[in-house]
């Protein structure tokens, strides 16, 4: 897999995005006191940040101010608000980030090659410039490569912080009592918005394969993973969303394929909206799918990878 140069990515600091868990309890961001919604409070310039009094907010002030409030006169949004974005963005696509991550480990050398240092995965992002709010489609994806340290400036420029902080994330993932775990990869985002350049760091597990040797995949393996990999990002891309079912069916062992739409009594809230039958977006990728995998389809390549 080839790698490319960065451009210049500017002097902007490198946001570490929070690692939420299932049912974590929101706590002060200076202090790590515990509390909910209604006893803590958010910082005033970026809506992002949690604190439980004045004088926590006061003492986080002097490293958090960099990433808070944007430039005066500048219509971008703060550097916390965008890493926001992207956390919001890989939970509502977790199944689909999940599956792009590991198809493009295993196509890209194996899980070993991947998870030895130093490489990582470099994830490029351009904001819709016509965003709406929509937390599944706030971004348009531009390339998502494993790349070595010494071949992405973006990576080497991170490389010492990553790697002190990469340990941190093993324990909210329990990869010590998950077996399928093979280790964690560091991703580094970077979102490009009207000039502006943002990064945000983070880490994500990568799973093992039951291959006794990952290295070499078969033919019909890598033509599905592969098929799988530029469904995934087409999906990533266009803000279309997998969705556990409870009647499987759908694409992908349980899941279906479907997009966010307002809902609620004023319209505020997002929620999945399955797709609609004969959808033309959906069949024309479908058929590009098939066209590509050489006559594979969507639940066929999701089946070759799930039993991979």
């Amino acid at each position: 897999m080839s790698s490319t140069k960065s451009d210049n990515w500017g002097d902007r600091p490198a946001v570490p995005l929070p690692l939420a868990g299932p049912g974590q309890v929101p706590c002060c961001d200076q202090c790590k006191r515990q509390g909910s919604t209604e006893t803590l409070k958010r910082c005033g310039g970026c809506s992002t940040m949690l604190y439980c009094s004045k004088e926590c907010q006061k003492a986080a002030w002097t490293s958090h101010k960099t990433l808070c409030r944007r430039p005066r006169g500048n219509a971008n949004p703060s550097p916390i608000n965008v890493a926001k974005m992207v956390g919001d963005w890989i939970l509502v696509h977790t199944e689909t980030f999940e599956a792009l991550l590991n198809t493009t480990v295993y196509l890209g050398g194996g899980v070993a090659h991947a998870l030895s240092e130093p490489r990582g995965i470099v994830c490029r992002l351009n904001m819709r410039n016509d965003w709406n709010g929509n937390p599944a489609a706030p971004f348009h994806l531009v390339s998502f490569l494993l790349e070595h340290r010494d071949e992405a400036e973006i990576l080497g420029d991170q490389w010492d912080g990553l790697m002190e902080s990469r340990k941190k994330a093993e324990g909210p993932f329990k990869v010590a009592e998950t077996p399928e775990i093979a280790g964690i990869i560091p991703i580094v985002f970077s979102i490009r918005d009207n000039g502006s350049n943002f990064v945000v760091n983070n880490y994500f597990p990568v799973n093992h394969t039951r291959l006794a040797d990952d290295t070499a995949l078969d033919p019909r393996t890598r033509v599905a993973l592969f098929g799988l990999n530029v469904h995934c990002k087409r999906c990533l891309d266009g803000g279309l969303v997998y969705h556990t079912v409870k009647k499987p069916g759908g694409d992908g062992m349980g899941m279906d394929l479907g997009r966010y739409g307002k809902k609620g009594k004023k319209g505020k809230k997002w929620k999945w909206e399955m797709r609609t039958p004969g959808d033309p977006e959906f069949m024309e990728m479908r058929l590009q799918n098939t066209a590509l995998t050489g006559g594979m389809t969507v639940p066929e390549t999701w089946k070759v990878y799930n039993e991979l």
